[in-house]
């Protein structure tokens, strides 16, 4: 894996986020709305979990 600090932060955001979404479809508890309260800062940390999904497949399919 790339050891740049923007790969390491998008690979751990992409973790915690399907972390979450294992936890939401488990058992309907979702960490982040939980946490935050359906705040601005959930809905910011929505937004850059989806942008480290795009930049991890950009990295494993547009670098080769």
């Amino acid at each position: 894996m790339n050891k740049h600090p923007i790969a390491t932060a998008a690979f751990v955001l992409a973790t915690l986020g399907a972390v979450n979404w294992g936890l939401v479809g488990l058992w309907g508890y979702d960490v982040v709305a939980e946490a935050f309260d359906e705040s601005s800062v959930a809905s910011a940390l929505y937004i850059l979990v989806g942008l480290s999904g795009v930049y991890l497949l950009f990295e494993r399919f547009a670098r080769k």
